[in-house]
């Protein structure tokens, strides 16, 4: 469990920053 977890962690982290970048720059974009 903590193996998968250390493993998942990095991409859902990299994923959770992509994501968010997106959104801000949608939100600069559209503002």
């Amino acid at each position: 469990m903590v193996t998968r977890q250390r493993r998942w962690v990095p991409a859902f982290a990299g994923m959770t920053v992509v994501w968010a970048t997106r959104v801000l720059a949608g939100l600069r974009s559209g503002t």
